[in-house]
């Protein structure tokens, strides 16, 4: 079984950080009895795959010391994912250029979700030193947008959920609409870019004289 969420690092009454591994546990029981019916044993291995970047290196170091300190219990697992700012619906680009990127994917898709999301299938089954079960918890810092980018696409690729359905679920978990944002998104690519090609025009004008 695999769970999304959100960063699992909590503050110790003493000010330390460490992960919420008994809340993870009792959480993910509750929702999978709850939506499948299922119980989850009460010892399982748990694989930690955090999608934090180096921005967020306090959180990303508590979670890979704390499963460095308990190797018996979960392997820690660092994706870096950075999303994606803007549905290519919305982009200002001819057809057969969105066309061009979506079939060139692998050479400039920079979180790799090509390899990811099937890596992220097979690794229930893949061996950790390990004989009891194995659950997976992926997680951004909020569980949102960059959990909900590799949710989707596990969603649509393994159990064959079109966008529209992928989108659905993230719509009723962020209680926010992603088409607003990318338009947003995409005001401010615009802008950035109109500023880099007046400086460069800048550039070229100075060269040339």
């Amino acid at each position: 079984e695999w769970f999304r969420g959100k960063e699992p690092t909590i503050v110790n009454p003493d000010g330390s950080l460490s992960v919420a591994y008994d809340l993870i546990k009792s959480r993910g029981a509750a929702v999978l009895q709850q939506e499948k019916g299922i119980v989850l044993p009460e010892e399982y291995f748990l694989i930690d795959v955090c999608l934090l970047n180096i921005a967020e290196h306090k959180d990303l170091q508590t979670e890979k010391d704390w499963f460095e300190a308990h190797p018996g219990v979960g392997a820690f697992v660092n994706w870096v994912t950075v999303g994606d700012l803007t549905s290519p619906k919305t982009l200002p680009l001819p057809k057969d250029v969105i066309n061009k990127m979506a079939y060139d994917l692998p050479d400039w898709h920079v979180d790799r979700l090509y390899e990811r999301v099937p890596a992220l299938n097979r690794m229930p089954q893949a061996p950790h030193n390990s004989t009891t079960p194995e659950v997976i918890y992926f997680h951004c810092e909020a569980g949102e947008d960059r959990t909900g980018e590799v949710a989707a696409s596990y969603y649509m690729q393994f159990l064959n959920m079109t966008l529209v359905d992928a989108l659905y679920i993230d719509y009723h978990i962020e209680h926010r609409i992603i088409r607003e944002l990318s338009s947003a998104c995409n005001r401010v690519v615009l802008l950035l870019l109109a500023r880099a090609l007046a400086f460069l025009a800048d550039v070229l004008r100075v060269n040339r004289y």
